[in-house]
């Protein structure tokens, strides 16, 4: 019970104790409502597990602490990368060109092979070494 919210553990309370033999004392269809839904607003996700959610009331994630007691995790996620493991680039790619190749005399005086050449280099104009 201390890991619902505090509205759902009220109505659970009234129900089944207070209401027990008094069913005039058991909370209306309108309150359990309220309650859940409350109950609902204040989940939050575990940071270390994705499938666990627990309320904030409690504090911590009951399912990761069931786990660790018990060894059973009956909502089996991925658990997720400590923060300061995993770190984010914040540098930019970078494009490397070549600088162009001065050829030698004898380069020169052989017969040129036309080739395709790549988007970065295909509106340079090469020099010839005289």
């Amino acid at each position: 019970m201390i890991i619902v919210h505090p509205a759902i553990r009220e109505c659970f309370l009234k129900c089944f104790n207070d209401g027990h033999n008094n069913p005039n004392l058991r909370p209306t269809a309108r309150e359990w409502l309220e309650a859940l839904r409350t109950g609902n607003d204040n989940l939050t996700i575990c940071g270390r597990v994705g499938s666990h959610y627990y309320s904030i009331t409690f504090g911590n994630c009951y399912w990761c602490d069931r786990f660790a007691n018990l060894g059973v995790d009956i909502f089996p996620g991925v658990v997720k990368a400590k923060p300061s493991v995993v770190e984010e680039s914040t540098s930019q790619p970078q494009v490397i060109s070549k600088a162009p190749v001065q050829k030698t005399k004898s380069q020169v005086s052989q017969p040129a092979i036309s080739k395709p050449q790549s988007q970065f280099t295909q509106n340079q104009t090469t020099q010839k070494v005289i």
